[in-house]
């Protein structure tokens, strides 16, 4: 039996689900790749968990094989889940949240950076990425992190969903990157509201567009002159009937 066949052998054997065939690192003996399948339960953890993960690979070690594991989304409709598993699952210790864009097949990967990542730990974060990618046959066009880039704050962000309210997400984000604003992705900006919705100050309605909550407006100030952003967004409500 191959070293490759162990690895298979010993992962399904612990009930892990693995995404096609083990593939062997042509530059390090007995290292190898396992491309594993995570999905979600009814509590939205990951299966199988990092701990299950991590506790695989360290009898992998003593069994003189080293594996990287990379975390494909099961049902791979959505890769963004994926990468940001494998991610936190590699890198946990250095990165607090990943998102993907993609463009044809050229893929723009945002990093949320717990600490200054040397330039060492990138080389791996990128070689991982790559193997993560080329499942999907898709490229990097680029790894940057999200300490470097322009984001919206919630103060810019409840700022323009008051000036064209009832503001839909796609809504903001276009208004936000024509204002010169960095939107890691549509996950990025979904995140961003539902922290604002459970801190009050934003309310969905029926239509799924966004208007600000009197929290909200109180956040901003309001003005009383009918050229005010609130008069604005009260007009627009009016005119889309909700």
């Amino acid at each position: 039996m191959s070293n490759q066949e162990r690895v298979d052998a010993f992962l399904r054997g612990r009930g892990i689900p693995l995404s096609g065939q083990v593939a062997d690192d042509i530059f390090n003996l007995n290292h190898f790749f396992a491309f594993i399948e995570v999905t979600r339960n009814s509590e939205n953890l990951q299966v199988p968990s990092n701990k299950e993960l991590i506790a695989a690979q360290e009898e992998l070690k003593e069994l003189g094989l080293s594996v990287e594991f990379i975390l494909i989304d099961a049902d791979r409709q959505d890769i963004e889940v994926g990468l940001r598993a494998s991610m936190l699952h590699s890198f946990g210790e250095i990165v607090r949240n990943a998102f993907l864009t993609v463009h044809g097949n050229l893929a723009q990967v945002w990093l949320v950076p717990k600490e200054a990542i040397a330039p060492e730990k990138m080389n791996e974060i990128e070689d991982k990425v790559r193997l993560f990618l080329g499942v999907f046959d898709l490229q990097i066009g680029a790894i940057s992190l999200t300490s470097t880039a322009n984001l919206p704050s919630k103060f810019v962000c409840l700022k323009t969903v008051r000036q064209i309210a009832p503001a839909s997400l796609e809504g903001v984000m276009q208004a936000l990157r024509s204002k010169g604003f960095t939107i890691p992705s549509e996950n990025w900006m979904s995140r961003m509201f539902d922290n604002l919705r459970k801190s009050g100050f934003v309310v969905r309605l029926k239509s799924g567009g966004y208007v600000l909550s009197i929290d909200g407006l109180k956040a901003l100030g309001t003005s009383k002159s009918r050229q005010s952003a609130d008069i604005t967004r009260i007009l627009a409500m009016a005119r889309s009937g909700e």
